[in-house]
């Protein structure tokens, strides 16, 4: 069973349609596929007259500005309905949970690991993003994706290619390239977004990238590649925490390395840490990262964690991989 729902995704069209002013949460270290969710289902409810904010905790990143920026709330908006997107846990929530803890009326998501925090929730994880979700939402309320206002094809693609690798991961079914294609012939700029997405770096992502292959460790005969991003490190090479989002997956890349970890220091607060881990076939990146409060997908996942320093940072994140050091 991949929904875990206590409302159909035809409830969660008939709600958000419903409701004339409209507060999206997303994630903290927003995505393509929370991000892309968020606005193309702002828009379309836009179109249709509706009052729609999106907020996130961080600023969106530079290679996803092309999507749209997040609101400012300082003038006091008060929506009717309150709705998550993408995000499995109040703690994604970021400097926001506590804000908006007890308060959300609809989640919408698509991980295997999650908790219930909404009043109503829709989760199908047999979704290669929640992008797919908001599509298939979408289509309760508009009759034709074609009449979609363009930003929100343009958002729900990048979305479903962001959370898919540009359709080359295990979780892109026969639906997910069917939904592609429908968004595609209604007018969504395939190869525009793909290029933003995969083949578009600043200077400042290609000097991460560089630090990412001089500062490769190797564990388990190989098969396991860590790289840690401590605040030393980012300041030798000119870095910022937006631009080590660059090289979360490339270690994973390299010939023999069946799991690949990011360890990334908070810039702010030195004591905290971020994971990013990418897996093939033989391993479950959620699981791994689930050991240090976090999750994800099954190939890509993250947490957030304390540690004294960034080599406990290393080897708290190489344990939960099952690696002995």
């Amino acid at each position: 069973m991949n929904e875990i729902s206590n409302i159909s995704l035809k409830e969660a069209a008939v709600l958000l349609d419903s409701s004339q002013r409209i507060l999206l949460l997303c994630h903290r270290h927003p995505d393509g596929d929370t991000l892309g969710s968020a606005f193309a289902l702002s828009e379309a409810q836009k179109a249709r007259g509706k009052e729609v904010r999106t907020v996130c905790c961080d600023p969106v990143p530079g290679y996803l500005s092309f999507l749209g920026s997040t609101d400012d709330l300082s003038d006091g908006f008060k929506p009717d309905l309150i709705a998550s997107i993408d995000t499995a846990s109040l703690k994604q929530l970021g400097a926001n949970e506590e804000i908006y803890s007890g308060k959300i009326g609809l989640s919408l998501d698509h991980h295997r690991f999650g908790e219930i925090y909404s009043d109503r929730y829709y989760t199908d994880c047999g979704a290669a993003a929640c992008g797919e979700i908001v599509y298939d939402l979408l289509s309760l309320i508009y009759e034709n994706p074609s009449e979609l206002p363009k930003k929100s094809l343009d958002a729900l693609y990048a979305a479903i290619s962001s959370d898919t690798g540009g359709f080359r991961f295990e979780n892109t079914t026969p639906k997910t390239l069917r939904t592609a294609a429908a968004l595609v012939e209604a007018g969504a700029d395939a190869a525009e977004i793909n290029l933003r997405l995969f083949e578009s770096r600043s200077k400042s992502e290609v000097r991460a990238i560089l630090a990412c292959y001089e500062n490769l460790r190797y564990y388990g005969g190989g098969k396991v590649a860590l790289v840690v991003f401590s605040n030393e490190i980012k300041k030798k090479y000119g870095l910022t925490d937006e631009d080590t989002g660059a090289v979360n997956g490339l270690p994973r890349e390299i010939e023999g390395v069946s799991v690949s970890i990011t360890v990334k220091q908070d810039s702010d607060a030195p004591e905290k840490f971020r994971i990013s881990v990418r897996s093939d076939s033989t391993a479950d990146a959620s699981e791994i990262c689930s050991r240090l409060g976090g999750g994800g997908h099954l190939r890509a996942a993250g947490a957030s964690f304390s540690a004294a320093s960034p080599e406990e940072a290393a080897s708290m994140a190489l344990a939960a991989a099952g690696v002995n050091i």
